[in-house]
Formats: structure tokens, sequence, C-alpha cells
């Protein structure tokens, strides 16, 4: 099939990763850790390099933090954003305008949906074991997880920004920034907290029966 008809990419370790027919054995913690760790928040406008992998792992600790949890949501909380290695950290502000247009059904497809739909089929339930039913639990805006994402933007946005415009972008009034200053880490150091933080929730899981 032409890759016009099924686009696909290239990821670090060689596999391909097909869109519109993703494969669980296409997706590995170690591309997703690869890309993740290489991949700039808030599109390089950053006093330095700052990874996704490094906004996920400050995620996970907010939330770990905060809010009561097992092991499987805090596996979730690390891979919130472990769809953008296949799709990128796209600003918000044009993220929400953005639709794919399906190859062989012609449908347009919300790429916020288009997200969701890697993380809920393919890439939560390879890497926790979660039912469906949990999976559509953390998927809900509403959940703490997203709060805690909302808060490590926030935190992002005084640390690793350069100038501060103000963004109409409000906290729970329960919810504060965190006091100490982000060491913003370069990717080969990002990769190595993200993937020792995975390892040790996969650890965990394993003790408990949920993955392989």
């Amino acid at each position: 099939m032409s890759w016009k008809i099924n686009p696909w990419l290239q990821t670090d370790s060689g596999l391909g990763f097909y869109f519109f027919e993703p494969d669980e054995k296409q997706i590995t913690i170690e591309d997703i850790a690869h890309s993740a760790s290489n991949n700039c928040r808030f599109s390089g406008h950053t006093k330095t390099f700052f990874s996704v992998a490094q906004h996920s792992c400050n995620v996970h600790d907010i939330f770990v933090d905060r809010w009561k949890h097992d092991e499987e949501d805090e596996m979730f909380a690390l891979l919130h954003d472990a769809a953008e290695p296949y799709i990128s950290d796209i600003p918000a502000g044009i993220k929400q305008h953005i639709f794919v247009l399906h190859p062989v059904h012609k449908e347009y497809i919300h790429i916020n949906d288009f997200e969701n739909g890697l993380l809920r089929d393919y890439i939560l339930p390879k890497f926790t074991g979660a039912s469906s039913e949990r999976i559509s639990e953390w998927l809900d805006p509403s959940h703490p997880v997203w709060i805690a994402d909302a808060v490590a933007l926030m935190w992002e946005k005084r640390d690793v920004l350069r100038k501060h415009m103000d963004w109409n972008q409000k906290l729970p009034a329960d919810q504060e920034i965190p006091t100490q200053t982000i060491d913003a880490l370069y990717p080969e150091k990002a990769w190595i907290l993200f993937f020792n933080r995975y390892r040790k929730l996969k650890q965990k899981l394993r003790i408990k029966g949920f993955v392989n």
C-alpha cells in the first residue's frame, strides 16, 4: 500500500509506525523515551532546551505528591503525553484547529481525538494493563493527571520561558505552582530520568501482575 494511502513514520529503532493502522508491536517504550527526550516543549521557544520527557516526569511527580493513586495511575501520569512521539508536541493555539483526513474513509478526525485514540487503544493498554473503563476515566479532562499537567504547564511557563505573557489561564484554587526552580535537562539526561522512572513503575506493575 502506498505511503500516501497509509502514511507512516520511521521510529528511532527502525520500526514503521502507520498512523491509521497502528500496531501495538510497533510501539516501544524505547522509541517513546527517545523521541520525548529529543522533543522540545513550546516549539523550542524556551530559554534552554526543555523536553517532553522531563515535562512528563514533572507531571508524574506533581500528581503523585498531591493525589491518592496506585501504580497504574502513576504510569498513566508518566505516559500522559506518550502519543506525542508519534504526532509531535503541537502548540495548543493551533492544535485546537487541526483535523486529520483519514486517507481511506475520507472522514476528518480532530487531532485531539486522534491522539486520544492512540493512548486509549494502543499505548495505555500496552504499558499499564488497565481496563478500557479505567483508561476512559484517565482521559476525562477532569482527571487529576490533567490538573497536574496544567500545574506543570504554569510551572514551566515561569521557569523555562524567557518572557512572561498573560495567558489568561488560572489554576484551581487549591493548586499552586511548585516553589523549586526547574533544572532543565538536555536530551541524554532527560532520557535517563524518564526511562528509569518507567522501569521502576513497570517493575511495580509486574509484581502486582498487571503487565508482562
